[in-house]
């Protein structure tokens, strides 16, 4: 777990699960441009929409909710019309199967994550897609997460095995109807870049045809999400901990380390904390106000650190998961001028580590 601080400002315990998609533009709405037509070309794919790009001679289209289904130039056997984005107003239509051999048929899509993924860490990964009534049907659409980019300028991107692939043929009748490809993977190493598309040659890759329907497989996809689940390859849970502890009920005996009364049942949500994650190590930090001596605030900050660990310990919490330290007055977060700004300073912090 890296390394954080937490001050000791607010006495609740606070546990909460962040679920940021780390995928940006992960509903294509960002375009730089309105698209009439479809792509011809993979640089005008990534001239016109943000974050996204084909990393090789594919041209996914862009799809627009005003131009679905009235495309400036007609494509044989295309009627997007009964389509629609399954939410805002942008889709891409890829090709993923079809044309082995030619550089331009076999398309995928890659961005770069928000940020990389944390290697021993389980996310859930997951995209929507939708099949044409006309189109070829097939299965091995999937996501590939790399610590690179992935570039392959020829037909297709074979080189590498995706950690999320959708194994049945998939063939959905109605129009509105959309299919979710999700699954929880491990990070074996600290992914960056996420890639969609058909990672299997054309004979690996099963399929159904439609009786004079197109002769390649055209998908929609919509809506991606790479989350952070908090929890461990290893099957362990991580919590981040927001405040913890208001310095106010951590109470001491005047000018003492003796902790009063009051200050068991904040320390208390500690040691709860710290039973459910035995491997949790933390650094406790006594500081005081600049009243008195420096030496004597020294020292009388470290005492404090070491009863808040006296009680820890005599909760069962061992001595070999956390250390103290005392701060003295060389660290305040307030005004020492007036008793209120010394009373945040008089404080103990917890170094989660």
């Amino acid at each position: 777990m890296k390394s954080f601080l937490i001050t000791v400002l607010g006495l609740l315990v606070s546990f909460h699960v962040q679920c940021q998609n780390l995928v940006p533009n992960p509903g294509f709405e960002n375009c730089t441009r309105e698209v009439n037509n479809w792509i011809g070309n993979y640089r005008s794919f990534g001239n016109a929409i943000e974050n996204w790009s084909s990393p090789n001679e594919g041209s996914p289209d862009i799809l627009q909710r005003k131009f679905i289904g009235n495309m400036f130039i007609k494509r044989p056997k295309v009627n997007l019309s009964p389509y629609q984005p399954r939410n805002g107003d942008v889709i891409l239509g890829l090709k993923l199967y079809g044309c082995e051999g030619g550089a331009h048929c076999k398309e995928y899509i890659q961005t770069e994550l928000t940020q990389a993924l944390e290697k021993g860490k389980k996310y859930h990964v997951s995209f929507w897609v939708k099949s044409i009534n006309n189109s070829i049907k097939i299965n091995n659409i999937g996501a590939c997460l790399t610590e690179e980019k992935l570039e392959k300028y020829k037909a297709g991107i074979y080189n590498v095995v995706p950690q999320l692939n959708h194994e049945k043929v998939i063939d959905i009748d109605d129009n509105q109807t959309w299919l979710q490809i999700s699954d929880t993977i491990c990070a074996n190493q600290n992914y960056q870049f996420l890639t969609i598309g058909n990672f299997h040659y054309d004979d690996e890759t099963e399929i159904t045809e439609v009786p004079d329907g197109l002769n390649y497989a055209f998908y929609l996809i919509d809506d991606i999400e790479v989350k952070d689940i908090k929890e461990n390859c290893d099957g362990s849970k991580i919590i981040e901990i927001a405040k913890v502890i208001n310095v106010q009920n951590i109470q001491f005996e005047l000018d003492s380390s003796d902790l009063t009364s009051s200050s068991y049942p904040e320390l208390d949500k500690l040691v709860f904390l710290m039973n459910d994650n035995p491997t949790m190590k933390i650094q406790i930090i006594g500081h005081t106000d600049n009243q008195g001596d420096a030496s004597h605030n020294q020292t009388l900050s470290s005492d404090r650190a070491l009863s808040v660990g006296a009680y820890l310990q005599s909760q069962g919490i061992s001595e070999e998961v956390f250390k103290t330290e005392g701060k003295g007055d060389s660290y305040p977060i307030a005004d020492n001028s007036t008793e209120e700004g010394r009373k945040l300073n008089r404080r103990v912090e917890i170094k989660i580590q």
